[in-house]
């Protein structure tokens, strides 16, 4: 479902899939539904997308967790790597033994995985 978010004082419309951002809501539509549909991004579609000025780049990083046996597993590694200076976004699902990450471009895979072995679990794999 598109989220509108405020930015400064602008609105605009994300794509909850992949993240960009429309002025407009329909294209922001039309973006998640290609995103849903083909697990990919549509550069037509894209072209259309904005950034706010003075807003960070960032990435989204999907993890493979070992380790985790329990829901206070997962907690315990989402505070951690929250407490990393420019992630945004942690999400951990003990079911599929899988993380992602939203944090600015500035933030290093390694900064993350110590952080995960910093509570005792392992980054076996980061795409």
């Amino acid at each position: 479902m598109v989220q509108e978010i405020n930015f400064e004082g602008k609105s605009a419309f994300k794509c909850m899939k992949c993240g960009w951002r429309y002025r407009d809501k329909d294209w922001a539509k039309k973006c998640e539904n290609w995103c849903t549909k083909y697990k990919s991004c549509n550069l037509e579609i894209a072209k259309y997308a904005i950034k706010f000025k003075g807003e960070k780049n960032m990435k989204k990083l999907k993890l493979t967790i070992e380790g985790m046996h329990c829901a206070s597993c997962a907690s315990n590694i989402e505070r951690s790597v929250k407490k990393i200076n420019g992630v945004k976004e942690v999400s951990v699902s003990l079911m599929l033994k899988k993380g992602t990450v939203e944090a600015e471009d500035s933030v290093s895979e390694d900064e993350i995985k110590k952080a995960v072995s910093k509570v005792g679990y392992k980054v076996s794999k980061i795409e």
